[in-house]
């Protein structure tokens, strides 16, 4: 809800002043780039990406050194053209007008993490978390961009930071730290993470997560209650789709690997913008010999 609320007032104030600043442009296309994540299925990446680059394009025209703009081009090179190299180009230039630009450097460490270049995906997301220390999305990715170079002990120490000291009301804060203990082993932790985070907001990725876990520890009843429940969200109109993306997660929590790569596909298909951390998630690591997965 909120992010539809700051998406009307972005394209209010670009729809009543001609001279509206490049800045209100990138802010829509953010919020339309969020609404379609896997995390929320609020809009279909096919709906609201072309139209967030549009804006952005919008946006380059009005102030083409504008590093915040060529950063949210990056991102849509990134997970929705799954164009890494002109990604990395976009995220680049945008670092020479701006190098502290936090969002880019956020989106950029995600890059560098998923293409195994683990110490600058850590510089990457330490010098974002310095250059806005209240966005709360950033703070809490230190820990997930740790976590996804393989350094689940130094994950811990920030998910935990993040979850029970800084934003103990922000529910990403404990479903990343329920992924961060689930890798370590703590499922008992993570369970609690994972419900922590659906008391405070029942979004799609948080039912995954659990599933996913249910799954792992054999809980099979509770794990298709769980693709019941993302099932249901969209049955009542509180998501436009049912991610791909979280049904495999919890098909691969359940070891059913020919459903987990069927839905997969489905979420490539869907242009998912979390498909780029396949190879280094470990929740897929069962899968990283088959073909299809390949």
């Amino acid at each position: 809800a909120s992010m539809r609320i700051a998406l009307r007032q972005a394209l209010t104030l670009i729809n009543t002043f001609t001279n509206a600043p490049a800045k209100a442009y990138v802010s829509a296309a953010y919020n339309y780039i969020n609404l379609s994540h896997a995390a929320f299925s609020a809009e279909f990446p096919a709906v609201a990406i072309p139209k967030a680059r549009a804006l952005v394009q919008q946006a380059l025209i009005k102030e083409v050194a504008l590093s915040a703009a060529h950063g949210v081009s990056g991102l849509i090179s990134l997970i929705y053209d799954y164009d890494w190299i002109v990604a990395e180009q976009s995220f680049l230039r945008a670092l020479t007008f701006d190098r502290n630009q936090a969002d880019t450097l956020q989106a950029y460490a995600h890059l560098l993490a998923c293409s195994g270049r683990s110490e600058d995906a850590i510089s990457a997301i330490e010098r974002a978390s310095l250059a806005d220390p209240d966005d709360q999305i950033i703070q809490v990715s230190v820990a997930w961009i740790y976590l996804l170079c393989g350094c689940a002990t130094r994950a811990l120490e920030k998910a935990t930071l993040a979850a029970e000291d800084l934003y103990p009301t922000f529910p990403p804060a404990h479903v990343i730290l329920g992924w961060v203990q689930e890798a370590m082993g703590d499922f008992t932790g993570a369970q609690i993470s994972f419900t922590r985070g659906l008391e405070l907001d029942p979004v799609p990725i948080a039912i995954a997560s659990l599933g996913h876990l249910y799954g792992l520890v054999g809980d099979e009843r509770s794990a298709k209650l769980a693709l019941a429940d993302l099932r249901k969200l969209k049955a009542r109109r509180k998501v436009t789709y049912v991610s791909g993306f979280c049904e495999a997660l919890i098909y691969i929590g359940l070891r059913e690997f020919s459903l987990a790569l069927n839905a997969l596909h489905r979420a490539y298909e869907e242009r998912c913008d979390w498909l780029i951390h396949l190879t280094v998630d470990p929740r897929w690591e069962p899968l990283r010999e088959e073909p299809n997965f390949i």
